[in-house]
C-alpha cells in the first residue's frame, strides 16, 4: 500500500495512472480508437463476407467480434497516445530550452572571449607603443645631441682660434716693441687647413 502510493503521488505508477492524471483525455482517446479499429474491422468483415447479403444478427456478432479484437489494440495505442504525445512534446521542449542555453552559453563564451582578446590586444600594443616610443626617444635623443655637440664643438673650435689669434698677436706686438724679429707662422683659422694671413692689430 505505500508503494502504490509512492507511486501514485510521483505520477510514475505505470499504464494504469493515467486514469489518475489524464482519465478524461485517455478515455476519450481509447473510444475514439476503439471506436474507429473496430468499425473498419467490421466493415472489411462485412465487405468480404462468404453469403451476403447478411442478416442483423449475423452483422451484430461481427461488430461484437471485431471489437472484442480491437480493443487490445486500442487500449495500449491510447497509452501511447496520451502518454507518448506529452513525453515527446516536453522532450522536443526541454531539447529546445537546452540547445537555446547552448549556444546563449556560447555567445556569452565568444563575447567574454572577444573581451579577453581585445584587452590582450590593448596591452599588447601598449606595450610595443612604450617600445617604439623608446626607440624613437632614443634616435631623436641621439639626433638632438649629435646637433647640440656640433654645435658646442664649433663653439669652442671658435673660442680656441680666437685665443690663439691673440696669444700670437700679443707675441708679435711684443717682438715688435722689443725690435726683435718676429717669424711665427699665422695661426690656422679653422680646422679644414684654411690660413688667412692678415695680421689684427
Amino acid at each position: 500500500m505505500p508503494s502504490r502510493n509512492k507511486d501514485h503521488s510521483s505520477g510514475r505508477g505505470g499504464a494504469f495512472d493515467i486514469l489518475y492524471r489524464r482519465a478524461g483525455r485517455f478515455l476519450a482517446t481509447f473510444f475514439g480508437l476503439w471506436t474507429l479499429l473496430a468499425g473498419l474491422l467490421s466493415y472489411a468483415r462485412i465487405v468480404t463476407a462468404e453469403t451476403p447479403p447478411l442478416s442483423w444478427p449475423e452483422i451484430v456478432i461481427i461488430i461484437i467480434g471485431a471489437a472484442a479484437t480491437t480493443v487490445g489494440i486500442a487500449f495500449p495505442l491510447a497509452v501511447g497516445l496520451v502518454e507518448g504525445i506529452p513525453m515527446v512534446l516536453a522532450k522536443l521542449y526541454t531539447d529546445r530550452v537546452r540547445e537555446e542555453a547552448r549556444e546563449e552559453g556560447r555567445e556569452e563564451g565568444r563575447e567574454e572571449g572577444r573581451e579577453e582578446g581585445r584587452e590582450e590586444g590593448r596591452e599588447e600594443g601598449r606595450e610595443e607603443g612604450r617600445e617604439e616610443g623608446r626607440a624613437e626617444g632614443r634616435e631623436e635623443g641621439r639626433k638632438e645631441g649629435r646637433e647640440t655637440g656640433r654645435a658646442q664643438g664649433k663653439n669652442e673650435g671658435m673660442q680656441e682660434m680666437l685665443a690663439r689669434w691673440q696669444n700670437w698677436n700679443r707675441r708679435r706686438k711684443a717682438a715688435e716693441q722689443a725690435g726683435q724679429p718676429f717669424d711665427e707662422p699665422e695661426p690656422g683659422l679653422d680646422a679644414t687647413g684654411d690660413n688667412h694671413h692678415h695680421s689684427p692689430d
